[in-house]
């Protein structure tokens, strides 16, 4: 019934407090992930923590000692670098984006936290684990086969991390642009999120450039065709109206959820 309610958080005022629903407080929370048991996770960006959102809206640190650092370990004895992406996958472990640290974490049902890919370094380079190196990675989604998708903010490019801790640049390259082409052909500027489908096809957000772009099964990266509706409530793609004349759409700085996609006029570059 679209009533829009806060489960969590004082309005308007940043910090750091846990407590029941709105005496808590957050440092600019970027991502959110829901487990089984529908408990809300937070990747609490600026005060470098994963925070838990219980059913009756109790929020507690759930990882991270509140120190901007990446070290691993248990619970709050972990410390993270600005997290920024988090997602669950089919066994419930969390998977952690950590920008500033350029590392990708993971989170256990014990709350033991394991950097599982990226050296710590800026970089632009594939390989095993933690010899591969990213550049302020943004975003994160997981197939059916536990395989990760990040979205590599400043190497404009779209990461894939299999099963054995491989890091293999699927698409896209160092270089910003907005081509269309088949793996390191095709150009992204400044990707920050995306999802995949049931068809292993991947939708990215790509905030310089305004677009909504589609990876599909043989790698090759396309403009998403973008469904709107005119102040008639006709739908229309981004090629053509139902009279078959041309339409253009302006995306400014899209974001990609499971169902949706958004636009917002943010910068992700504002911390």
């Amino acid at each position: 019934s679209a009533n829009v309610s806060t489960i969590a958080g004082t309005a308007g005022v940043q910090g750091f407090e846990n407590g029941q629903g709105k005496t808590a407080k957050f440092k600019y929370p970027y991502d959110i992930a829901i487990d089984n048991e529908n408990n809300i996770y937070v990747a609490d960006k600026n005060n470098h923590l994963i925070r838990k959102i219980d059913t009756s809206g109790l929020v507690s640190n759930f990882a991270g000692s509140g120190t901007k650092d990446t070290v691993d370990g248990q619970g709050a004895n972990a410390s993270f670098n600005e997290p920024i992406a988090i997602e669950f996958d089919t066994s419930g472990n969390l998977y952690v984006v950590e920008y500033v640290g350029n590392v990708i974490r993971k989170i256990d049902k014990q709350k033991n936290v394991a950097t599982i890919a990226g050296s710590g370094n800026e970089g632009f380079k594939d390989g095993k684990s933690l010899l591969a190196e990213f550049s302020s990675p943004y975003g994160i989604t997981i197939d059916l086969h536990g395989n990760l998708y990040i979205a590599d903010y400043g190497n404009n490019s779209i990461r894939k991390i299999d099963t054995d801790g491989n890091v293999i640049t699927i698409a896209g390259s160092e270089t910003s642009g907005s081509n269309n082409g088949i793996g390191s052909v095709a150009e992204f500027s400044g990707p920050v999120d995306l999802e995949i489908d049931s068809g292993n096809n991947i939708f990215v957000a790509d905030w310089n450039n305004y677009l909504v772009r589609k990876i599909n099964l043989v790698g090759e990266s396309v403009n998403f065709q973008i469904t709107i509706a005119d102040e008639t409530g006709n739908s229309r793609t981004a090629d053509n109206t139902t009279d078959g004349s041309s339409v253009s759409v302006d995306l400014e700085a899209p974001i990609v959820s499971n169902d949706n996609i958004t636009s917002t006029n943010e910068n992700p570059n504002w911390a």
